[in-house]
Parts: C-alpha cells; sequence; structure tokens
C-alpha cells in the first residue's frame, strides 16, 4: 500500500503542475488516493482528499458526471467507516442516483453504491429499506463482475453479518458459501 500511495502522489504531482491545480485530472488523482488512504485505514487523510476531489469537480464537472459519483462513493464509504451514518447516507445516496441515471441500474458501479448505502440504512436501524437494497445489489454484483470481486465481498461479508445479528445463520451460511459461476 505504501508504494501504490506514493506512486499516486507522484501521479497526482506531475497532472497538477502540468495541468493545473484545479483540473478535473486533478481531482481523479485526489480520489483514487482517497481510496487508498481508505484502504490503509488513514481516515482523515481519506476524507480530506475525497473532499479535495469533489470541491475541483464542482468546478470543472457536471454535478451528474461518473467521477463525481465516484468521489462521492469514497466520501460516503470513508464517512461510514467512521461512524457518520446520515453523511455517510447523503453521499451514498447521492453516488447512487447518479450510477443509476448514468451506468443504469444493474451496472456494477450502482450496485456497489446500492449495496454501501444498504449497508449504512442497515447500521441506521433502517433494516426494512436496507436488507433488500443490500441483498439486491450483492446480486447484481455477483451477475455482473462476480464473487471475488472486491465489491461483492464486501457486500457479502455486509449480508452475512447483518443475517448473523439477527440469527439467521442458514441464510449466512448460504451467501458464504455461494459457488462463484465465473
Amino acid at each position: 500500500m505504501p508504494r501504490a500511495i506514493t506512486a499516486n502522489q507522484v501521479a497526482l504531482k506531475i497532472t497538477s503542475d502540468r495541468l493545473g491545480a484545479n483540473h478535473y485530472m486533478v481531482g481523479y488523482y485526489l480520489d483514487a488516493l482517497a481510496i487508498l488512504y481508505l484502504k490503509a485505514n488513514d481516515l482523515p487523510t481519506a476524507e480530506a482528499d475525497a473532499r479535495h476531489a469533489l470541491t475541483i469537480y464542482a468546478e470543472t464537472l457536471p454535478a451528474r458526471h461518473l467521477y463525481v459519483a465516484s468521489a462521492r462513493q469514497t466520501l460516503g464509504e470513508i464517512l461510514l467507516r467512521r461512524g457518520y451514518l446520515a453523511a455517510a447516507e447523503t453521499e451514498l445516496r447521492a453516488a447512487w442516483d447518479i450510477n443509476v441515471g448514468l451506468a443504469g441500474p444493474e451496472n456494477w458501479r450502482t450496485a456497489r453504491s446500492e449495496a454501501s448505502l444498504g449497508w449504512t440504512l442497515i447500521q441506521r436501524d433502517k433494516a426494512s429499506e436496507g436488507e433488500p437494497m443490500l441483498l439486491a445489489a450483492r446480486s447484481k454484483l455477483v451477475a455482473t463482475v462476480g464473487l471475488r470481486h472486491p465489491a461483492t465481498q464486501q457486500a457479502t461479508a455486509w449480508l452475512a453479518d447483518y443475517y448473523k445479528a439477527h440469527h439467521r445463520d442458514a441464510d449466512a451460511a448460504r451467501v458464504l458459501a455461494e459457488p462463484d459461476k465465473r
């Protein structure tokens, strides 16, 4: 992870030096860096980079753009991890809405946003809305990118955790044991 972060920082500096600090591609590299910091569990740095990317995008891209959806997804996942559930829900709903409109309801990006939003709703004690959303998202992810994709693995873990917490151990075991058909 440290090498990936360093390489992305170099790409960010080159892009900023060549295109200017407020070019949308700087936002792209900031979002990518935010994802790496999220994976490294440096949540304050990840959040700062995601917010910076969104600031640049607000000045350079339409509000409904896939790069904007990506950065809002990243910020939503960071906020979810940090426990800011209402703010996470806002960002993830926005990412989901943009993805549905631009990539389509069955696209893996949409399903990833839907899974994160479903889990956030479950965490906010809105399981009646969140569980079917998470279940549908996981099914879409399995169909589009397979069980080995990180987004599917995350959705699977969330769904299994939800089932276990609600004493639905057979459902959790079924989800965890599903073979990859890809």
